[in-house]
């Protein structure tokens, strides 16, 4: 960062440090004067969003998309964070300005788990325990979450005395954003009320925060900065528990499903012969029934044979008795037919020849006659 911007920061956050009554005097013997808040500025690294920067020195106040589109991309595993969330009402029929608040995150274990909180808070609204009063309030009245500008960071230090000199710097930034960007829940806050850079009517926005950071710098633990353990240390020992940890659960997870297969092998195994033997039966019971169906099938097709055969032979022997019958019934008609025909005959011969006799009497009687 170029000297004159870290010469204009510097002179922000030390005029906020001056009024701010909550300071702590740790914090004020840390930053006692402009020129370590520039010395620390520098050594530190401190990167800002350029938005923020321009915003400092403009006499408009920033839009919440400038302060979005500016968001610093760091890793949030190995750097604290300075950040600015922004809300809307999702049914803003009343025209509700947007909220804001503004917040850091100094962890051991960098940025990481608070912006997860977060994440998982605005994806599902879990870990409430975990969430600033203001911000569960605004979920209540119907707001939704728009974005987070991370405005300033820093790699974690990696030796006892920088950390801490490092977390009270981020703790009195956290708090000149506060009131240089008025995210205060209320019109006024005490000494700092005038430290706004514009009119908070002409805001995009209205504040959730209620109080000041600064006075959250408090002494830091004695044995640590007796031993001088450095935080990456600490930090790296940690990771290594945490892989020992994994791994143990590794194992303990791996034999669990070893018992489980063995478990359900063994369950598997006893159902199968189960299945197998309950399948014999009702095989045995199947063959044995169809057995007996064919048996019965094949007797009674048996039976509807001989008695076909029965019936045919009673039908052919009725038949046979029939056309007997039929045979001598027209063996008489014929011959009787025969028998009529001769007497016919003979009847008719013998009456022609009487007649014949009778003609040829008559014709020799009349030439008689005459």
């Amino acid at each position: 960062m170029a000297g004159s911007n870290i010469d204009v920061l510097a002179e922000h956050i030390f005029s906020v440090l001056e009024v701010d009554r909550a300071a702590t005097p740790l914090l004020r013997h840390f930053y006692h004067n402009l020129d370590s808040l520039k010395e620390a500025l520098s050594a530190f690294e401190v990167s800002f969003a350029p938005a923020l920067l321009d915003s400092l020195c403009s006499l408009e106040p920033p839009s919440i998309a400038s302060l979005l589109a500016s968001s610093l991309d760091v890793n949030l595993k190995t750097h604290w964070i300075v950040y600015q969330h922004f809300f809307r009402k999702i049914k803003n029929v009343e025209n509700l300005k947007p909220r804001a608040y503004t917040g850091s995150s100094i962890h051991n274990e960098g940025a990481t788990r608070r912006m997860t909180q977060y994440e998982r808070f605005f994806s599902s609204e879990d870990c409430q325990e975990t969430i600033p009063s203001g911000i569960l309030q605004l979920y209540r009245e119907g707001y939704e979450h728009v974005g987070t500008c991370v405005a300033a960071a820093v790699k974690i230090p990696t030796d006892t005395i920088h950390y801490y000199y490092a977390r009270a710097l981020f703790k009195l930034m956290e708090g000149t954003f506060m009131a240089k960007f008025w995210t205060y829940h209320s019109e006024t806050h005490g000494s700092v009320t005038g430290c706004c850079l514009w009119e908070k009517k002409d805001l995009e926005w209205i504040g959730l925060n209620n109080h000041s950071p600064l006075s959250e710098v408090v002494s830091p633990v004695i044995q640590d900065v007796i031993n001088c353990i450095g935080v990456q240390d600490i930090l790296e020992k940690k990771k290594e528990k945490k892989i020992e940890q994994h791994k143990q659960y590794e194992e303990n997870k791996a034999y669990r499903k070893a018992q489980r297969i063995a478990y359900r092998t063994e369950e598997v195994k006893a159902r199968e012969k189960a299945q197998r033997k309950a399948y014999r039966t009702e095989e045995v019971k199947a063959r044995a029934k169809a057995q007996r169906k064919a048996s019965m099938t094949e007797e009674a097709k048996a039976r509807a044979k001989a008695l076909r055969k029965a019936s045919r032979t009673e039908e052919v022997k009725a038949r046979e008795a029939a056309r007997m019958k039929a045979s001598r019934t027209e063996e008489v008609k014929a011959r009787e037919k025969a028998q009529r025909k001769v007497y016919r005959t003979e009847e008719v011969k013998a009456k022609e020849a009487a007649q014949m006799k009778a003609y040829k009497a008559r014709k020799k009687a009349e030439k008689d006659a005459k």
